[in-house]
């Protein structure tokens, strides 16, 4: 068989790329996803919040994530997020409510992550084993939510380093007042790059019952954050120039928050089918650890079509 040339591998990689994305029904797993996340949006704040804001003053922290929201989502979805999770610390007095509320709120955060797992096993054709006890979903559980708190840690780095380099890009605004803007949105840009790939990476590694190299993790988390970025860009026009609040009416917030997360679910699939094909092209295809097994697909046709 002839070597193929650049363009020839690239093209076949691309046709393999969406072959498995189809036959995943990555929009399946894209609509799960972001039902769950809707639901679980708020709790993830709030978490992420606390932790950040136990290093740096809550009002900076909220004013900044909550001008991000807005201009992700627009107003009136920011608003119905910061509304929600407003509410959430005001448990009352009630030692039980806090309580109660404090656990609701972990074990929602964590659902989100736990969704996440099994569709990226299924990409991944990998499937766990199953947990004949209380420990096993424990354990899940645990880890799903250690990775909320590793968003919380992530934030308030994120904002700190944001905070350095806004304050640089003024020192250089006041000698170059033309070069000042410039730098500081191709310097946010990298940074939120930068910031994405790495939290995709951990996921891709930690979160699935799968072994993979690093080098292969990182080929994959670079592209799922480069996608996410021109992603945001086209989802936030999509959304700037659709008035949900008049076709839905009260709902329009949630619609909003709704279309927001399956597309970025969509594109979360697409960077772990990128990850997939990578993988076996390099010759290093992603494994199953020992709680887990491969699943194999099987391909049959009838009449003529396969399913």
């Amino acid at each position: 068989m002839p070597k193929q040339n650049f363009f020839q591998r690239t093209v076949s990689f691309t046709q393999e790329l969406f072959n498995n994305y189809g036959q995943d029904d990555a929009f399946t797993l894209g609509a799960a996803l972001a039902y769950y996340t809707v639901f679980s949006f708020a709790p993830l704040l709030v978490v992420a919040i606390a932790i950040a804001s136990y290093f740096m003053g809550e009002d900076a922290v909220t004013g900044r994530l909550y001008g991000e929201l807005e201009g992700l989502l627009g107003p009136d979805a920011a608003t119905t997020l910061q509304d929600i999770v407003s509410n959430a610390y005001s448990t009352g007095d009630s030692l039980w409510a806090t309580v109660l509320s404090v656990a609701t709120l972990l074990f929602t955060a964590s659902t989100v992550f736990a969704t996440l797992k099994m569709s990226l096993n299924k990409i991944w054709q990998i499937e766990a084993r199953p947990a004949n006890n209380i420990i096993g979903f424990l354990v899940t559980r645990l880890l799903s939510f250690g990775f909320v708190v590793g968003l919380g840690f992530l934030l308030m780095i994120t904002l700190i380093v944001n905070a350095l380099i806004i304050g640089f890009m003024d020192q250089i605004a006041s000698y170059l007042p033309a070069l000042g803007p410039a730098v500081l949105g191709i310097t946010s840009w990298v940074l939120a790059t930068i910031v994405t790939a790495i939290i995709f990476a951990l996921l891709f590694r930690f979160l699935p019952d799968a072994k993979a190299r690093w080098k292969d993790i990182w080929a994959g988390a670079i592209f799922t954050a480069l996608l996410f970025g021109l992603g945001r860009y086209l989802i936030g026009l999509y959304i700037g120039n659709s008035n949900f609040s008049n076709t839905y009416g009260a709902a329009g917030a949630l619609v909003t928050l709704l279309v927001w997360t399956f597309y970025n679910s969509l594109i979360l699939f697409l960077g772990a089918e990128f990850t997939f094909t990578w993988a076996k092209r390099r010759g290093f295809p992603i494994r199953p650890d020992h709680n887990a097994v491969r699943v194999i697909k099987e391909v049959r046709k009838v009449d003529g079509l396969k399913v």
